[in-house]
């Protein structure tokens, strides 16, 4: 039902945005979409293996405003592990980045387990 109500949520952002893909190493991978001005984007984050554990992945965030600043928040549900390793600010949506540091610096994030996924929104504040 989450999964269902996240897709109501989204469903203009996903279906009128840019798509991005990230093949980020051995073990992460992320599929994107920014919206067409740039002030919103959900990305999904997911561990496919383990050939590195104990390795965060760095996600960058393209098709944002550079000099806007951005709120970050994982989206509900997410897995009692990958709850676990999240850090405070990111659970309670309080970082403020720019959209040119998102792009270029972009976001360490783990995820414990191969098969585990974290999907993030981005909105301009």
């Amino acid at each position: 039902k989450a999964h269902i109500d996240n897709y109501k949520r989204f469903r203009g952002l996903i279906h009128s945005g840019r798509v991005w893909r990230f093949e980020l190493d051995r073990d992460h991978g992320a599929l994107g979409v920014s919206s067409t001005d740039g002030a919103e984007a959900l990305v999904l984050l997911v561990r496919t293996g383990s050939a590195e554990l104990g390795r965060p992945a760095h996600l960058r965030l393209p098709g944002l405003i550079g000099e806007a600043s951005y709120r970050l928040r994982a989206v509900e549900p997410v897995s009692a592990s990958v709850e676990q390793a999240l850090s405070p600010t990111l659970k309670s949506g309080q970082p403020a980045l720019t959209g040119r540091v998102l792009a270029a610096r972009g976001l360490e994030l783990y995820l414990p387990r191969p098969e585990s996924s974290l999907l993030i929104h981005a909105v301009a504040i």
